[in-house]
């Protein structure tokens, strides 16, 4: 199904506003930024590609510490905010914007992403990300514990959240997409005193 078609869309038109995002980055999401990069050991100048990125914040954070980024989106406005700001940002699913034949990433990043999608769109997405990976490349996820009381105030807090994963079913989707499951952590959080 291509991106026009899916009648899930529409509640994204408002999703910035829901979500309350800005542009603004703050040190508490640098260093969990640095944190989530740190456990992928994939260091600049790595190529990588975020996928649903959001406002950009990890976007930035990798470009400020060296990475070659690429970012893709479905909402207009996040990309050519993105845009401006020097990213390569494409708007899109990211079949349908990128060739693995071209596009080569050492990381590719989801963070808050997977739970948007059905089981069988994971494994699709997984796929896919798997065949632009370069040799030695991961793939780092972050998605609400299914597993854990505490992760469904946030699976249940956005509609467009279709799928509850845990460590355990992240890893059975990664086997069938051909990746093997490296290591699973809490969301990264930190204290500032």
């Amino acid at each position: 199904m291509s991106m026009s078609q899916d009648p899930r869309l529409r509640f994204y038109d408002d999703y910035v506003a829901f979500k309350s995002w800005d542009e603004k980055r703050t040190p508490m999401l640098d260093e969990i930024f640095a944190i989530e990069a740190g456990r992928a050991a994939i260091t600049p100048p790595a190529s990588m590609l975020e996928v649903g990125f959001g406002p950009g914040h990890f976007l930035d954070w990798a470009a400020a510490k060296g990475y070659r980024t690429t970012g893709v989106e479905i909402i207009a406005s996040l990309v050519d905010s993105a845009t401006r700001r020097g990213h390569r940002a494409l708007l899109g699913l990211p079949r349908e914007v990128l060739d693995p034949a071209v596009d080569r990433f050492d990381l590719v990043v989801a963070f808050d992403v997977l739970e948007h999608m059905t089981v069988d769109e994971i494994l699709d997405f997984l796929r896919f990300a798997a065949s632009m990976l370069n040799p030695g490349g991961r793939f780092l996820a972050r998605f609400p514990n299914g597993a854990s009381p505490f992760g469904a105030y946030y699976q249940t807090g956005d509609v467009t959240h279709v799928t509850a994963l845990s460590a355990g079913r992240i890893r059975q989707i990664g086997l069938s997409a051909g990746l093997s499951l490296v290591a699973a952590f809490n969301s990264a959080r930190v204290m500032f005193m």
